[in-house]
């Protein structure tokens, strides 16, 4: 609860408050679970204050310093925090739910599991913020510093992330938190892009059943699919996992599967992948790589990313696992895969030195 001499002060107004701040240096106010939703805090210096579970919906944190605040769990849902210092704030499970932080500094801030939906973002500096298993579904991200933050995890569905900085944003090294389970414990999703107009019906029929028998060795199964694109080819399946499986244990899976691709494309067994899963994954290779029947496709088969087409004119094949940065993209564009070469060039998989295999 919060302390009711510090909440009777900051009922006085800003000048008391900065005031009685300055001359209490020592002091950290306890706002804890205060209830101030629409008050008017604008440029309040509220540096290292516990707000934990404080209610701050619709407040106008205008400019607000909460350098090292507490503000665990708090709700500042259509907050005004235009212009605020967040710098190292720990918001871990915080509802940001379309507030505004523009401009706002959130530098090395904890925003774990923080939903952050719909929140305006436009050049924040959330440079090594901690993001895991944020919700950020059409966040307004234009111009924000991400360099070196950890977004493992993350929700970055319809997130808008033009002119963002993504330079050396955490990859998926850990085990994945709740959002990250619940897009890949269970759910595969899976694409296929053939950018040609004249592909045969056997050829398509051969590849779905090379991916099918593929994911069915990895351990998923086929749920269900919707209508492709006529002309070229373009399907979305949908794969469920027989079974519960821990994080690690999908991290697992998905391992061994990449593996198995790039072992049966050297033509060296791997200790790693079992008969069945090596047998597969030597099946759907050998389709892909049917250049009589496909010039260029891009396959996604949940965390696991394979794409054909030619780089300065020689065909090459990428075998990749998605990371965090890779997903970004992909959300923020979601037809990129119809492009294999355009896809090459926006994942960076050549200038990160990803490519695998080459002919």
């Amino acid at each position: 609860m919060a302390n009711s001499e510090h909440l009777e002060i900051l009922k006085q107004g800003i000048m008391a408050w900065n005031e009685w701040r300055y001359k209490n240096p020592d002091i950290k106010p306890d706002l804890s679970e205060a209830n101030l939703p629409m008050a008017n805090l604008a440029k309040a210096n509220l540096n290292d204050t516990y707000l934990e579970g404080a209610n701050l919906a619709k407040a106008n944190l205008d400019r607000v310093t909460l350098h090292y605040a507490n503000l665990v769990g708090a709700n500042l849902e259509k907050a005004n925090l235009k212009g605020a210092n967040l710098k190292g704030a720990n918001l871990m499970g915080a509802n940001l739910g379309k507030a505004n932080l523009y401009y706002a500094d959130l530098e090395s801030a904890n925003l774990g599991e923080a939903n952050l939906y719909y929140a305006i973002l436009e050049r924040a500096n959330l440079k090594e913020a901690n993001l895991v298993g944020a919700n950020l579904e059409k966040a307004d991200l234009k111009e924000a510093n991400l360099e070196k933050a950890n977004l493992v995890g993350a929700n970055l569905e319809k997130a808008i992330l033009v002119g963002a900085n993504l330079k050396d944003v955490e990859r998926l090294t850990e085990v994945p938190t709740r959002y990250w389970r619940q897009r890949h414990n269970r759910n595969a999703v899976v694409e296929i892009n053939i950018p040609q107009s004249d592909i045969e019906q056997m050829t398509i029929e051969r590849l779905l059943t090379a991916v099918d028998d593929f994911l069915g060795a990895c351990g998923f199964e086929y749920e269900a699919e919707e209508e492709p694109i006529i002309g070229s080819f373009f399907e979305r399946l949908k794969y469920v996992l027989k079974g519960d499986k821990t994080s690690k244990e999908l991290g697992d899976i998905y391992g061994k599967g990449k593996t198995a691709l790039e072992a049966a494309y050297i033509r060296k067994p791997s200790a790693e992948t079992t008969a069945a899963l090596a047998d597969a994954a030597a099946k759907l290779l050998a389709q892909i790589n049917n250049d009589h029947e496909l010039d260029e496709v891009a396959i996604r088969l949940g965390s696991i990313l394979i794409i054909k087409t030619s780089v300065s004119g020689t065909k090459k094949l990428f075998i990749e696992t998605i990371s965090p940065e890779m997903m970004i993209k992909l959300d923020s564009d979601p037809a990129l895969l119809r492009n294999p070469q355009k896809a090459v060039i926006e994942l960076n998989l050549i200038e990160n030195g990803k490519l695998a295999c080459g002919e």
